[in-house]
């Protein structure tokens, strides 16, 4: 489960980008739209990712820095 959301990150918030660019050269509300679902994707995919990290560990995955 982690290794799928670990790849697919990247993908969704890449792809979000692209729409970005599209969107800001020739504004279209349907592009817009689309990467703002894509970047909530990568958003929540990223939470998830953090979320199952936790739970297989046991506690939330911080640590110090000396």
């Amino acid at each position: 489960m982690q290794t799928v959301l670990l790849a697919m990150i990247p993908i969704l918030y890449a792809a979000a980008t692209v729409l970005y660019a599209a969107h800001f050269k020739e504004p279209r509300e349907r592009v817009g739209r689309m990467a703002t679902i894509l970047l909530a994707a990568g958003w929540a995919a990223q939470t998830g990712l953090l979320g199952a990290r936790a739970f297989a560990v046991g506690h939330v995955p911080i640590m110090n820095t000396p």
